[in-house]
């Protein structure tokens, strides 16, 4: 399986990059990011023959498609307000899409594309970022298995 990692330079890219690396079923991981400076760090850091990084440019329309054809995969960690064009380019591409979140009319908007991503055959799945995300779906899988629950609390932290 290929994978690409948009903004994979970035904080919650880059945990990405390392959990899809070490990860059996994963072949390859593209680290796509215009810091190449950060994805070069990324890359001696993790030092594993699954990575490649590449610059890449969101407002490349076309460069950005031709990134995501060969992929299985798109993991968008950039900022939010760009959903939806890497939405539309994963459409065009093929390429089932997954992102960190963004705001919720942004998501709004994200799911108007629903039809489209199934008439596709891909998949879209939203919000998977760290807060909401990871932490709801470990509560709730900690909430079904206790009788009682006093209080859930959540900390998150990202080292700087």
């Amino acid at each position: 399986m290929r994978i690409v990692v948009l903004g994979g330079a970035g904080k919650m890219g880059a945990f990405s990059v390392e959990d899809l690396v070490v990860n059996p079923r994963v072949d390859e991981v593209i680290l796509a990011d215009r810091d190449m400076e950060g994805a070069a760090a990324i890359a001696a850091y993790l030092d594993s023959p699954k990575l490649t990084i590449t610059e890449s440019d969101l407002n490349d329309h076309e460069a950005l498609v031709a990134l995501l054809e060969p992929a299985d995969a798109c993991v968008n960690a950039t900022v939010y307000y760009t959903n939806m064009k890497v939405m539309e380019a994963c459409l065009e591409a093929g390429t089932h899409y997954t992102d960190m979140g963004g705001l919720f009319h942004g998501t709004l908007k994200q799911l108007e594309l629903t039809d489209r991503f199934a008439e596709a055959g891909i998949s879209a799945v939203l919000g998977m970022g760290s807060a909401p995300g990871a932490p709801n779906i470990l509560t709730r899988y900690a909430a079904d298995r206790l009788d009682t629950i006093d209080a859930i609390k959540i900390y998150d932290g990202v080292p700087g």
